[in-house]
């Protein structure tokens, strides 16, 4: 058996240690954001939840209510995605089971975004005056949140080239720096920061999805 033989006969072995771990994680997060529809739409709708918190000065309580809304949902998402691909691993022709398994993964995805859907509402519902007074903050928001919010869904669903991805990216952070400015609330910028760039770099580093 010749040298090169041997090692494609090698078993894989994971990498250890807590730097590989944390790749191996944020790998999973740019691949799931790069290549699955719903989860391009939780991240989109995710993003423009963080520009809201940033517009409106809201209390703890609606804060932390919003802020763990988003990121249960994405969780969620992200751990449907799995189930799917552990599922196509090992079912290799249809069967009824496994069809059962995806479709009560999903369902756990749409109760909790429904559930999240009708929170935001109430949460705006409750703050109504406040938002009829902030008017000066939302029509900056929407003057340099909407056209990021436009620009990453271009991102995500339609740019392949490498300049158009840049240039995106870069307009996203532009339009942020103006709200930043203007913030009612740090974590919110800064998770809306990280919003941008992680779409930017799923699509970098996994432009189709495949490797």
């Amino acid at each position: 058996m010749t040298q090169a033989t041997s090692q494609e006969a090698a078993p894989f072995q994971p990498k250890s240690g807590l730097v590989a771990v944390f790749s191996a994680a944020y790998n999973g997060l740019l691949h799931t954001v790069s290549v699955q529809r719903n989860m391009k739409i939780h991240w989109i709708s995710g993003f423009m939840v963080m520009l809201v918190g940033m517009a409106l000065e809201f209390d703890l309580t609606a804060r932390a209510a919003l802020y763990f809304s988003v990121f249960l949902i994405l969780f969620a998402e992200i751990l449907n995605s799995a189930l799917e691909a552990f599922v196509d691993l090992h079912i290799k022709q249809y069967a009824y089971q496994a069809k059962l398994a995806k479709d009560a993964s999903a369902a756990g995805v749409l109760v909790l975004a429904c559930a999240i859907v009708v929170l935001f509402a109430d949460i705006l519902w409750q703050y109504r005056t406040h938002i009829a007074e902030s008017g000066t903050g939302i029509v900056r928001t929407l003057v340099c949140g909407l056209p990021a919010v436009f620009a990453m869904g271009v991102l995500l669903f339609a740019v392949t080239g490498k300049g158009a991805k840049l240039a995106l990216a870069a307009g996203m952070f532009a339009g942020l720096s103006v709200l930043v400015a203007y913030s009612h609330d740090q974590y919110f910028s800064l998770a809306a920061a990280g919003f941008i760039w992680v779409s930017f770099h799923s699509r970098w580093r996994f432009p189709d999805g495949t490797r």
